[in-house]
């Protein structure tokens, strides 16, 4: 409370949704609970900006901090976790609706699907810090639908 935070971006789940949200079952906001906030437009550059100072707190998706702590340990090292939120569904990678049965978008969805399955996927997979892609039921973002609809019943 009184600190100076900063999102990722206004669009983000992670980068500033759930923390929007955690406040919302407040009763507040972010500009009623934080001295001011800032988008850094990158969950990267949240972790930088709150370990070089700049912002006393932050909103970062735990997949890039976790990520970052394997990579860059010493810039993760002077930033604390504080809080995490319950697992949610990790982004997806979609297309227009009119083109879900396009052949080439169904070359896409079984690429990414096999990628674990061929040497290259599994060396891309592994740049990536990722066991593998999945398809997933859209229910599976229906936590992160009813925190929009929270954070939105707070605006007039």
């Amino acid at each position: 409370r009184g600190d100076l935070h900063a999102f990722s971006d206004p669009n983000s789940n992670s980068g500033y949704l759930v923390t929007a949200a955690l406040l919302a079952e407040r009763g507040t906001k972010p500009e009623g609970f934080f001295r001011d906030t800032i988008f850094t437009y990158g969950h990267r550059n949240v972790v930088r900006a709150v370990a070089s100072g700049l912002a006393q707190s932050g909103s970062v998706d735990g997949y890039v901090w976790e990520v970052m702590a394997s990579l860059e340990p010493e810039l993760t090292s002077r930033t604390k976790v504080i809080q995490k939120s319950e697992l949610l569904g990790f982004p997806p990678v979609s297309c227009l609706a009119a083109q879900a049965s396009s052949t080439d978008v169904d070359l896409i969805r079984k690429a990414l699907l096999s990628m674990a399955n061929d040497p290259d996927g599994r060396s891309i997979l592994s740049l990536l810090k990722l066991d593998g892609f999945a398809e997933a039921p859209q229910s599976l973002y229906d936590p992160i639908a009813a925190k929009m609809q929270l954070v939105r019943s707070l605006s007039p």
